[in-house]
């Protein structure tokens, strides 16, 4: 689809709505301009309430007692009742939930590519990958720490990333809307906490896809991540299966 859209002269974009925050773009900045110097770990933290989806549940009865934000606003089509929960719709769980986002936000924050990916679920009771834990290591030999499940506590949720160079560390709790930036030399920045109103800028995609279009705003949140996220997929899956590291094809 990346390759079709270049030949055609088309915008593409995935909806990555954490691509779009301020605390993302300005730690997108950092990392990229060299400000942390070598980059060489990042650690991940992901949760959330998609435990629900993965038993079978109907959506009205998972979201119940939640008031986010992020389920603030109905879906215009409900997902069927089986389409989290049955490998055979949905492929896997929480890797293609929830994991996809967390890597495809190492994409954003990077600008690499992943080169190896070592996995291991736990279905937690249902047909379907509810816990994941993936060791990946990027194209430049950052190594990466991605921790993730679907069944937290509807009180209590996390996004935290941590992001390690040699000169300089990047702490975001992006559910919080929280920022931090250190030096090596001891200098620290915390940024303003963003409003809870907007830490999950739900339509930021959306809008930036038709601005995108329009010719006033470039693309925040480009396919290439999506290839990203769906590279560091296959290759957990595969991971699991085989039980060994796995090679991302270059």
């Amino acid at each position: 689809m990346v390759d079709l859209a270049q030949r055609r002269g088309l915008h593409i974009l995935i909806s990555g709505p954490w691509h779009f925050t301020p605390h993302g773009i300005e730690a997108r900045r950092l990392v990229q301009s060299g400000a942390l110097g070598r980059l060489k770990m990042i650690s991940i933290l992901m949760t959330n309430f998609t435990m629900g989806l993965y038993q079978g549940k109907p959506w009205s009865e998972i979201f119940k007692d939640s008031q986010t934000l992020q389920n603030a606003a109905e879906p215009y089509k409900t997902p069927g009742q089986n389409s989290y929960s049955d490998p055979a719709i949905a492929g896997g769980g929480q890797i293609y939930c929830q994991v996809s986002h967390a890597s495809a936000y190492v994409g954003f924050l990077t600008g690499r590519r992943p080169a190896e990916v070592f996995a291991r679920f736990d279905n937690g009771g249902t047909r379907v990958d509810v816990y994941d834990a993936l060791n990946i290591k990027l194209d430049d030999g950052t190594l990466v720490s991605l921790a993730s499940h679907g069944a937290t506590m509807l009180t209590e949720r996390n996004f935290e990333v941590r992001v390690y160079g040699t000169d300089g560390m990047i702490f975001l709790e992006l559910w919080k809307g929280k920022m931090e930036f250190h030096t090596r030399d001891c200098q620290m920045k915390r940024y303003d906490d963003i409003p809870e109103a907007d830490v999950y800028p739900m339509f930021g995609p959306t809008n930036n896809f038709v601005d995108t279009i329009a010719g006033i705003a470039a693309n925040g949140s480009p396919a290439a991540l999506g290839v990203f996220a769906m590279e560091v997929t296959e290759a957990a899956v595969e991971s699991v299966r085989t039980g060994g590291n796995v090679i991302v094809k270059s």
